[in-house]
């Protein structure tokens, strides 16, 4: 697996997104793809901006999107992170909020007391 910039290569299928890729986490048999936010609009036949953490099987075939994330005070919710904590993916949002990521579908769980202020 390599990437540079926007194109991501897995077994052999090379992908190319909309936005520069921001980080890549392998955990698994899944390669977790976090793009960069760089405000540029996207027609309706693309991913939506909120959802931009996708992940892909090891032989490159796409499984999920990241489920939008929730707006906090009519903001809209940009993950901006991705990371592992105590084995689990975790994903931050710009609102200074963490929501763990469920690993089989891409949705997201929300994580008791924290206070987004």
């Amino acid at each position: 697996m390599s990437y540079h910039i926007s194109n991501l290569e897995i077994g052999g299928i090379e992908l190319k997104f909309y936005s520069p890729i921001q980080k890549v986490l392998i955990t698994g048999d899944k390669v977790l793809v976090l793009l960069e936010r760089v405000g540029v609009e996207v027609d309706e036949t693309k991913e939506s901006l909120t959802q931009n953490i996708h992940a892909y099987g090891n032989k490159g075939r796409k499984l999920w999107s990241i489920e939008p994330p929730p707006t906090f005070q009519n903001r809209k919710g940009l993950i901006t992170g991705l990371y592992t904590r105590e084995n689990k993916v975790l994903a931050y949002m710009s609102y200074g909020v963490d929501f763990e990521i469920n690993l089989d579908d891409g949705s997201l769980i929300h994580i008791p007391d924290q206070r987004p202020w």
